[in-house]
């Protein structure tokens, strides 16, 4: 992670990086998004109609996606101080401060997540620590390309509302480590749930707690 050199000032810096090249990414989906909109027209007048549908509402569901993802990106660089992992878990300083003691107590080195005695958090991503009292609920995800399966994730949703997918290696060598994270957040985390299903979603939806005042 940053180790010893970790700083609140460093946080905020990283953040603001790594949300500006987002907003310069999610720049270019909204420029494809109205090529997508343009070829529309174009299409219909073709006399391929379906195409041009497929062309329209593609490019409306494109646009939408990336307008949100770009205002939030854009909102973070600007005012990183208010992002709402700071109005949770209190100022940058705070948080390194947390970082570094969860580095002294490992329970998971994994080189996409960091599983610590007191937390979890994506590596460079500051915006996914979430502490193991805040969690509301856990349950795997499996990404597949033509049927074959390409990718894990543990999915936790926090008391906030917001939820992160913490992706894990396959392979031998990292085999087990989900459901070894799994299990002992599982048991740091009290009352929290386990499995996606509807009756859980609906259970960490209905105990979300509104955010504190920045």
């Amino acid at each position: 992670m940053a180790g010893s050199l970790l700083t609140g000032d460093k946080i905020v810096r990283l953040m603001r990086r790594r949300n500006g090249w987002a907003a310069v990414g999610y720049c270019f989906f909204a420029l494809f998004a109205v090529l997508m909109l343009i070829a529309g027209p174009f299409l219909l007048n073709d006399g391929r109609p379906f195409p041009a549908l497929a062309a329209v509402v593609m490019g409306i569901l494109l646009m939408v996606y990336a307008g949100k993802r770009l205002f939030s990106a854009i909102k973070t660089v600007f005012r990183t101080e208010k992002h709402r992992l700071f109005r949770k878990y209190g100022s940058p300083d705070d948080l390194a401060a947390q970082i570094l003691q969860g580095e002294e107590e490992m329970i998971l080195d994994h080189p996409q997540v960091m599983v610590t005695e007191q937390f979890i958090m994506k590596r460079k991503c500051f915006e996914s620590f979430i502490p193991y009292d805040h969690i509301l609920l856990i349950y795997r995800k499996e990404h597949r390309t033509n049927g074959v399966l390409d990718g894990i994730y543990l999915v936790i949703h926090d008391c906030y509302g917001d939820s992160y997918e913490y992706p894990f290696r396959m392979g031998q060598k990292y085999a087990g480590d989900l459901e070894y994270a799994a299990g002992e957040i599982g048991k740091r985390a009290s009352g929290c749930r386990f499995g996606y299903t509807t009756e859980n979603l609906n259970w960490a939806k209905a105990n979300v707690k509104p955010l504190p005042e920045a």
